[in-house]
C-alpha cells in the first residue's frame, strides 16, 4: 500500500488513502464488464444502461475444483 501512494500507520494497523488516489482508480475502472457464468447462455454484462435484481439474499458459490456449493461470503 505504502509503495501504491498510501499511508500506513503499522502501530494502528491502519492504511490511509488519499482523495486523489480514490478517484484516478474509480476513472480507469472500465464502464462495463463480463460475469462468467458456467454456462455461457447465462453470462451477463455489469454496467451501462442494463439493471440485474436478484431475489435472494445472496448467490451460492460453485467450486471449480470440487463442484461443491456453498453459500457466498
Amino acid at each position: 500500500m505504502e509503495k501504491g501512494g498510501c499511508k500506513v500507520d503499522h502501530d494502528q494497523m491502519r492504511v490511509r488513502i488519499p482523495p486523489g488516489l480514490v478517484t484516478e482508480s474509480i476513472r480507469s475502472c472500465p464502464s462495463t464488464f463480463h460475469m462468467k457464468a458456467l454456462d455461457p447462455d447465462n453470462d451477463i454484462i455489469m454496467g451501462g444502461n442494463t439493471t440485474y435484481v436478484g431475489l435472494f439474499p445472496g448467490n451460492h458459490i460453485v467450486e471449480l475444483d470440487t463442484w461443491e456449493v456453498r453459500p457466498a461470503t
